[in-house]
């Protein structure tokens, strides 16, 4: 729903952030709200804050370093739970070089007991957090992270006050962003019971501000103060409800502005305004009975100027009842659209949480089916792959029997062709023995018989002067033949051999 006022509000804002918008940042529909961080730079400048810490980094980081520059004081420390955009803001700092006024340090989400209703949450990891409190006492606590919501997020920021409240300077400061939400609210009634002080309902920045001790106030809040408390001067236009002299009129009744609070206009201020209303009527109607007093003692004047209060304050108390009146309806209205609101979005977001949850099942269903198919094929595929490898075993065990067989045969052949080569060796050994016998045999009678022959020459002389006549017939024995030698055959001679 569109808030004209607030939208004021913040472009109001933009135009007195413009001297620290240096550079162009994203601001995204979770970021602070211009309001709400002209109001925390405008108390670093008022009251003096140099001790910052800051839960959840953004923009906001970048405009209080900026600012602290621009001051040459102070230090501000931002805690960010995401390490990216811890990292980023990091990085901007240095680009603008800005980073000895500001650093980022990065603190997980863990679990933590420390939470309103006593259940398991998450906050900050705490041991990083000990150099932060190592820097000094802290005089300016910004709480905007981790991140809230509906649900179990609702109050995530509890835990920053049980933590930092020991860590808080004597004049401090501490605002909460977001304060539209329900978990917002219950976290600050719990803070007020903690640090025993009262927070101011800022609605144009959407932030709830608490300090210990009265101090330069920023704007005119919606104030959480009972009704016998006193109205605080707003700065910079302060309204002084102890330095009216003259009595209200009705063009400034009925012209009145008052501030829209969470659901509304604000309760306390309409009283206020009205008491104030009701004060002057009081003072009036004192100076109508001082004058009618004076009257019946004939010292009234002759030009007596009370002569119509009567008429002015009834046309104002008229007037007043009708604004007042007003404000009631226009209040009533407000609710009714803000719950009407609130039960349209409710019932969308019932029916969106439905759609998701049909859409979840169908999911799941069609990731079971597929599961099923997967595991169906699966075995199929392990079924294939068994059948596939018993085939292949059976193949190969006959393969080893075939080459078994094989190896048999070619052993068996090879015995038998070693016998045959064998054989066939010693037979052609004895033949080539029996060959060689003969011919030494017959070397040897040959030699015998030339030496026999050569021992008859040598016996008996020869007469080499002795010639046969041709055709005499007569012969002449040679003197190397042996005289008395028979002859025999070569193979005789080799059987004697």
């Amino acid at each position: 729903m569109r808030d004209p006022i607030r939208e004021m509000s913040d472009l109001a804002a933009m135009q007195r952030l413009a001297p620290l918008s240096s550079r162009y940042l994203p601001w995204s529909a979770v970021a602070m709200r211009p309001a709400g961080l002209l109001l925390i730079l405008n108390d670093i400048c008022v009251n003096g804050r140099s001790t910052i810490v800051e839960c959840g980094g953004g923009i906001s980081t970048l405009y209080i370093a900026r600012l602290l520059a621009q001051l040459g004081r102070g230090r501000l420390q931002t805690v960010e739970h995401h390490p990216g955009w811890a990292a980023q803001l990091q990085q901007q700092l240095e680009i603008e070089q800005i980073g000895e006024r500001a650093s980022v340090v990065v603190a997980e989400l863990v679990p933590t007991t420390v939470t309103i209703d006593g259940e398991n949450g998450e906050w900050y990891n705490t041991a990083k957090l000990e150099a932060v409190t190592r820097r000094g006492m802290i005089d300016l606590l910004v709480v905007d992270g981790p991140p809230g919501g509906p649900g179990e997020r609702a109050t995530a920021r509890y835990p920053a006050v049980p933590f930092f409240g020991s860590h808080l300077a004597d004049d401090y400061t501490v605002v909460l962003d977001d304060i539209y939400r329900r978990g917002e609210q219950e976290i600050v009634d719990a803070w007020e019971d903690m640090l025993g002080i009262r927070f101011e309902l800022l609605s144009e920045g959407r932030i709830a501000v608490g300090r210990p001790k009265e101090s330069f106030q920023l704007r005119r809040s919606c104030s959480r103060r009972s009704a016998a408390s006193p109205v605080v001067t707003s700065w910079p236009n302060p309204v002084n409800q102890e330095s009216r002299t003259l009595p209200l009129s009705p063009e400034e009744i009925s012209n009145r502005d008052f501030l829209v609070a969470l659901r509304g206009y604000d309760k306390a201020e309409v009283e206020a305004f009205l008491r104030d209303v009701a004060s002057q009527y009081a003072d009036l109607m004192a100076e109508v009975v001082r004058a009618r007093e004076e009257g019946s003692t004939g010292s009234v004047p002759a030009a007596d100027p009370f002569l119509d209060l009567g008429d002015h304050v009834a046309s104002l108390m008229r007037t007043a009842s009708e604004a007042a009146a007003q404000l009631r309806t226009e209040a009533e209205q407000e609710a009714t659209s803000i719950r009407t609101s609130a039960q349209e979005e409710a019932a969308h977001a019932a029916a969106e949480a439905r759609l998701e949850l049909d859409a979840a099942s169908e999911l799941r269903a069609q990731a079971e089916r597929e599961a099923a198919q997967l595991r169906a094929a699966a075995r199929e595929e392990v079924a294939r792959i068994r059948n596939e490898a018993g085939q292949m075993l059976d193949a190969a065990r006959e393969t080893r029997a075939t080459v078994e067989r094989e190896a048999k045969e070619l052993r068996e052949s090879a015995a038998r062709h070693e016998q045959e080569l064998r054989a066939r060796a010693e037979q052609t050994v004895a033949q080539l023995v029996a060959s060689a016998k003969q011919e030494i045999g017959e070397a040897m009678r040959q030699v015998l018989g030339g030496s026999e022959r050569l021992q008859r020459v040598e016996q008996r002389p020869l007469s080499f002067g002795a010639t046969v006549p041709p055709g005499s017939g007569e012969t002449v024995e040679s003197p190397l033949a042996p005289a008395s030698a028979p002859y025999q055959r070569p193979d005789e001679d080799a059987a004697a051999s």
